[in-house]
């Protein structure tokens, strides 16, 4: 090996070490076994995302009935329609929930629900 491509081995191994990256080279002819990544974690199911925006509704003081629930946008966001009822307001309740984390990414209160102030 030349000393050339022995300084270019070495400092691309010193590289590599500080990022905490770790280079192995396998004899010829040797089988090296890499491991699949993990799989992605799953989304939330529709009676996740459902609970989800229930939970929503009591904490808004309301009471809600479901109207539908839909994965949206390549399934990445549950749309939660609901109709809703509380002390002297009715209306519709739209929720997007991000179908991987659970995070409320949108809601749309319709008719009298809306606050005014």
């Amino acid at each position: 090996m030349s000393n050339r491509i022995a300084a270019s081995l070495f400092v691309v191994s010193a590289l590599l070490a500080q990022t905490g990256c770790a280079v192995g080279l396998a004899p010829a002819g040797s089988v090296v076994y890499v491991p699949e990544p993990p799989p992605p974690p799953a989304p939330l199911s529709r009676d996740q995302a459902v609970a989800l925006g229930h939970s929503y509704c009591r904490n808004r003081g309301y009471e809600c009935r479901l109207k539908a629930a839909n994965l949206a946008k390549h399934d990445s966001v549950w749309k939660v329609k609901f109709d809703a009822r509380g002390h002297h307001a009715s209306g519709k309740l739209h929720l997007e929930i991000d179908a991987m984390t659970g995070e409320l990414v949108r809601a749309d209160e319709k008719g009298k629900l809306r606050r005014h102030g």
